[in-house]
């Protein structure tokens, strides 16, 4: 698509330059039992350094939006960058570290609690959101970061001659869908959030 071509949203309304938000594909991770709070918290530093099981397959939509996209960025997370590699193997890919995951620190108030992977994460982005940082990233700093990312993922759109594909990661993702919808852009797709899921803003014309 060219950025004088239009598509439509499910409204009927003309919407020109789209920005697509995929969370990556499957981790090469085996799976963990329960974990105390320091077990969570190296399972989640090595979920950071692995890449995507090598019989993990792009679905055939994200092949087509990388196909057309003008743009194609990644965060430098191997898993995210091996994504963008696995839909557009021959593109150049810009890589960076802006579109980075948020961190998930487990809190200290849970010390010898055991719980799965999944529960642990759930409470570690629940007290993370409260204000727990763990000496990372916050919440409010990670805020600004997505406002800035979103706003380069705008520049990218406005500059380029077609749409622009950002492989990246679940909760991120998320805080910069918040941030293009307080710039005015309108969510025309909702892909889910598994591994692959997308979702696309639009800029009314």
């Amino acid at each position: 698509m060219t950025g004088t071509e239009l598509s439509q949203g499910s409204s009927g309304t003309e919407f020109a330059g789209r920005i697509h938000l995929a969370r990556h594909g499957k981790p090469d991770l085996p799976a963990r039992g329960w974990l105390s709070r320091a077990q969570f918290n190296a399972w989640w530093s090595e979920y950071g350094r692995v890449g995507l099981v090598a019989s993990d397959q792009a679905p055939e939509i994200l092949q087509g939006i990388a196909a057309r996209a003008a743009a194609i960025v990644a965060s430098p997370a191997p898993r995210a960058h091996e994504t963008a590699r696995a839909l557009a193997a021959n593109r150049d890919i810009v890589i960076d570290v802006i579109y980075a995951e948020a961190p998930l620190p487990a809190p200290w108030i849970l010390p010898y609690i055991q719980m799965s992977p999944v529960i642990w994460g759930i409470t570690a982005r629940f007290t993370w959101w409260l204000g727990y940082a763990g000496g990372g990233e916050s919440r409010y700093e990670a805020e600004l970061r997505a406002r800035e990312a979103a706003d380069r993922l705008i520049e990218l759109a406005a500059d380029g001659d077609g749409d622009v594909l950002l492989c990246g990661h679940g909760w991120f993702n998320h805080m910069m869908a918040r941030e293009l919808k307080r710039r005015g852009w309108i969510k025309i797709k909702a892909g889910g959030e598994r591994f692959w899921g997308h979702k696309t803003f639009a800029s009314p014309v």
